[in-house]
């Protein structure tokens, strides 16, 4: 992940650990963090004013897609076989897949 400057496009700094494809970024900027997801299982919260990789969870499986909430800590994963985890970086953990309920054909 390259960060670049906002006028000129130069690379400020490169944020590396992830092994595999990029699936999903998130900026926060009021905090001036990223998280971001690979293919490689891999979520990681990083510091954007230093690079500093802040905090590594490893998911079950290749994470396809990443969704935040305004906390800055919470996501949602989207794993390789198409269910959703929880994510939290207070607690460092990830969910059991989540059961989506769909009600739309209920009478």
């Amino acid at each position: 992940i390259s960060i670049l400057s906002d006028e000129k496009l130069e690379c400020l700094r490169k944020l590396e650990k992830h092994t595999e494809k990029i699936t999903g970024l998130t900026v926060f900027q009021y905090d001036f963090k990223l998280v971001s997801s690979s293919l490689d299982k891999q979520i990681i919260q990083w510091d954007l004013v230093t690079g500093e990789c802040l905090s590594v969870i490893t998911a079950p499986s290749s994470v396809k897609g990443l969704a935040g909430f305004n906390n800055g800590t919470n996501f949602l994963a989207l794993v390789e076989d198409g269910s959703l985890c929880s994510v939290s970086f207070l607690s460092g953990t990830v969910s059991k897949p989540i059961e989506v309920f769909d009600n739309r054909n209920i009478i």
